[in-house]
C-alpha cells in the first residue's frame, strides 16, 4: 500500500483548519565526521545542499512539522558532531530520543566500519529499549564508492535495524529516510506520547490504525530488516 507523504509546514497555510501535530518526537543523526549529517539534515529541513557545509560543533538543533500515514508529527532533529573531542557532551542528547539516524559514506569504508561503535554508543545513552533505528549509506551520487549496498543490508540486518542508501547532493531518498523512520516510531506503542488536543482521538497504544499493522516501509528503497 502506497502511504502518504510528508509534507512541510508550509503546506498547510492554505488547509483550514490547519491540522496541529499529534506529538513530538525527538530524532538523533549520529555518524562520523565528514559523512553528510548536516548535508542531510539541510536537506530534509531547508531542501538546500551547501557543499561548504562546515563541521557541526557540539550539536545542531532543527525541528520540521510534517504529515506522515496521514498523521502530523513535529520532528526536534539533533545533528551530533562526529569529533572525538566532542563526543563528552552528546550523551547527555541521546535521551528520551525515538529515533536514530546512523549515517556513513559508502566512498569511505572507515565510516562504515565504525557504525557499530555508535549503534554501540546509541544503546548505552538512550533511556529506552524501543528506540528505532536507521542505517544510512549516504553519497551514492558519487564514483568511487568502497561500501556496497549488500552490506549496508548486511550490517542492518544483524542490528535488525531499518536501512537505505541515500544522496544529499541529488535529494535521493532523504525525505523517505525521515518519513520511514518516523512511520515506525508512530508504530511502536509506548513509544510515543499523544498531545492534547480538545475534538481530537488520541492516539496510543489501542489505536488500531496504527498499532495493528504491519511493519512495512513507506518507500521500495528502503529496507526492514
Amino acid at each position: 500500500m502506497v502511504r502518504q507523504m510528508a509534507k512541510r509546514v508550509d503546506d498547510y497555510e492554505d488547509e483550514e483548519p490547519r491540522q496541529q501535530p499529534i506529538t513530538s518526537l525527538k530524532i538523533l543523526v549520529i555518524g562520523e565526521s565528514n559523512v553528510g549529517k548536516s548535508s542531510l539534515m539541510n536537506r530534509f529541513i531547508d531542501d538546500v545542499f551547501d557543499p561548504n557545509v562546515a563541521n557541526t560543533i557540539g550539536v545542531d538543533y532543527r525541528n520540521r512539522i510534517i504529515t506522515v500515514d496521514g498523521q502530523c508529527v513535529q520532528l526536534g532533529i539533533w545533528d551530533t558532531a562526529g569529533q572525538e573531542r566532542f563526543r563528552t557532551l552528546t550523551p547527555t542528547y541521546y535521551r528520551n530520543a525515538q529515533g536514530a539516524i546512523i549515517v556513513y559514506d559508502v566512498t569511505r569504508r572507515q565510516t562504515f566500519e565504525r557504525v557499530e561503535q555508535w549503534l554501540q554508543e546509541l544503546d548505552a545513552y538512550v533511556n529506552r529499549t524501543d528506540v528505532v533505528k536507521m542505517i544510512v549509506g549516504n553519497k551514492i551520487d558519487l564514483k568511487n564508492r568502497e561500501v556496497s549496498r549488500e552490506e549496508g543490508q548486511q550490517l542492518a540486518r544483524r542490528h535488525s535495524t531499518l536501512f537505505i542508501e541515500a544522496s544529499a547532493l541529488e535529494n535521493a531518498n532523504v525525505q523517505v529516510c525521515f518519513e520511514d523512520l518516523v512511520y515506525h516510531i508512530l508504530q511502536t506503542p509506548g513509544l510515543w506520547e499523544a498531545r492534547e488536543q480538545p475534538g481530537r482521538i488520541q492516539l496510543g497504544e489501542e489505536s488500531p490504525s496504527l498499532c495493528s499493522q504491519a511493519w512495512n516501509c513507506i518507500s521500495p528503497n528502503c529496507s526492514l530488516l
